[in-house]
């Protein structure tokens, strides 16, 4: 039986090793991936408890199902183009993926910060100026996402 533990534990951390050095090329990504989303669920929650909204586990949960979903999409998006022995168009697929959650998430987070501040003050308006770069401009460097904002109908300029 003590064997058997044994081996179970070394399998599993061999497992964890090979996962870990295949990802290890798109690990930045996925570590700054981490951290946006934490900041967004960060300005969310300050977000609801300045204008009194009351806690929600539910809410807060969805982060850590979000943030598995995400990370699961980013390093199978990185593990099919390696297993293709194509891991530089691979990791250019993780990166358009992870610029899109910096667009998405990032509005996310200037709206939340936005929702917080006092209208017409400084930090206000550096704020809304912030959200109208994130807005229009990043946009404009991403030509497939100003399509798709086109296709739903969306105001591009803010």
């Amino acid at each position: 039986m003590n064997n058997l533990i044994i081996e179970l534990k070394t399998l599993i951390l061999t497992a964890v090793g090979l996962v870990t050095s295949i990802l290890s090329p798109i690990g930045d990504f996925m570590l700054a991936m981490l951290m946006l989303l934490t900041v967004n669920l960060i300005f969310g929650i300050a977000n609801a408890r300045a204008n009194g909204e009351p806690w929600s586990w539910k809410k807060a949960s969805m982060f850590f199902v979000f943030c598995a979903i995400f990370l699961a999409i980013v390093a199978l998006e990185f593990l099919i183009g390696h297993l293709m022995h194509n891991d530089p168009e691979a990791i250019l697929c993780v990166k358009y993926t992870c610029f899109i959650a910096v667009w998405v998430f990032g509005t996310n987070i200037l709206k939340n910060w936005r929702g917080m501040l006092k209208e017409g003050t400084a930090t206000y308006k550096f704020v809304d100026i912030l959200l109208y770069i994130l807005q229009v401009q990043f946009v404009e460097k991403l030509p497939f996402v100003k399509k798709y904002q086109e296709s739903k109908g969306q105001k591009v300029n803010g």
